[in-house]
C-alpha cells in the first residue's frame, strides 16, 4: 500500500516539474519576445 502511494506520489511529482518546467519555458519566450519588440521599436526610431 505505502509503494503503492509512493509511486503515485512520485508520479505526481514529475507531472508537476513538467507543468513548471512548461509554464518556466513560455514566461521566457514571453519575455524574449517583449526584448525583441522594445528591440525592433528602438530601431524603427532610430531610422525615422
Amino acid at each position: 500500500m505505502a509503494e503503492n502511494t509512493t509511486q503515485k506520489n512520485e508520479e505526481f511529482l514529475k507531472e508537476l516539474a513538467i507543468l513548471v518546467y512548461g509554464m518556466n519555458i513560455q514566461q521566457l519566450a514571453e519575455e524574449i519576445t517583449r526584448i525583441v519588440n522594445e528591440e525592433a521599436q528602438q530601431n524603427e526610431y532610430a531610422n525615422e
